[in-house]
Parts: C-alpha cells; structure tokens; sequence
C-alpha cells in the first residue's frame, strides 16, 4: 500500500470518529482511486 493511500485511511478514519462523537454519520469508499473523498 502507498503511502498516500494510508494517509488517507487515516484520515478518513480520524474523520469518522470526531463525526461519530458529534452524532453524524459519514459513508466513504474504502480506497479513493476516483478523487471522491467523503459523502454526506
């Protein structure tokens, strides 16, 4: 996995958890090769 791609991850999952703790859901894709970041 590239370095980027953990970054990602990473961020998309920190994301979740402060959106989880304000009481919202988020649906992203499990790896972005489509430029699509985070869904509302």
């Amino acid at each position: 996995m590239y370095i980027s791609n953990r970054q990602e991850q990473f961020s998309i999952a920190y994301i979740s958890a402060v959106t989880a703790v304000a009481g919202y859901d988020l649906s992203a894709p499990g790896v972005d090769d489509d430029s699509i970041d985070l869904v509302k």
